[in-house]
């Protein structure tokens, strides 16, 4: 395996209160099969980037804004003709991590409460992953009645709620 790239970021105070965040990573990773042939690897995802803007108020009152985004990851495709005459899902094994899923991108709203308890602090957050509701491609899985790759995709708009106490 071999991998190279880069990655950066950067954080600044932009008003009273808000500060702003920004990373980007450019990463090339290839594995040699036992082919002898160089391809993409797994996780050879390219492009990645993400903003953050994080508001903190007064009285324990603290928000988060996060976008990511993430340039689509290699998948090996079916075989359609041999996925078909085989009543179930082949490869196509001359396009080994030849194809890439969809660009992959979110966008994620946080709230944050904290209590003073004594010694301890009482964190209460609340928050919507995925807030525009996307349909990121997890993957392909092969479907006979369609005779058809088809995407399975991540879970759409979440509500995640959760407390946390600290001593």
């Amino acid at each position: 395996m071999r991998a190279w790239g880069v990655d950066a970021g950067a954080a600044r105070r932009a008003l009273r209160g808000l500060d702003v965040s920004l990373g980007y990573s450019y990463w090339r990773v290839s594995a040699r099969a036992l082919d002898g042939v160089w391809r993409p690897a797994d996780h050879d995802v390219r492009h990645q980037g993400r903003v953050e803007l994080q508001l903190i108020r007064t009285a324990g009152w603290a928000g988060s804004l996060s976008w990511r985004y993430a340039h689509g990851r290699p998948y090996t495709p079916f075989d359609v003709a041999a996925s078909i005459a085989a009543r179930g899902p082949r490869y196509d094994r001359s396009r080994i991590n030849g194809g890439r899923y969809p660009p992959y991108h979110r966008l994620d709203l946080r709230v944050d409460r904290s209590f003073r308890l004594g010694r301890a602090t009482l964190a209460v957050f609340a928050e919507v992953e995925n807030l525009y509701d996307r349909d990121n491609v997890y993957l392909y899985e092969w479907s006979g009645s369609a005779r058809a790759a088809r995407p399975i995709y991540q879970w759409g708009r979440t509500p995640v709620g959760g407390i946390r106490v600290e001593f």
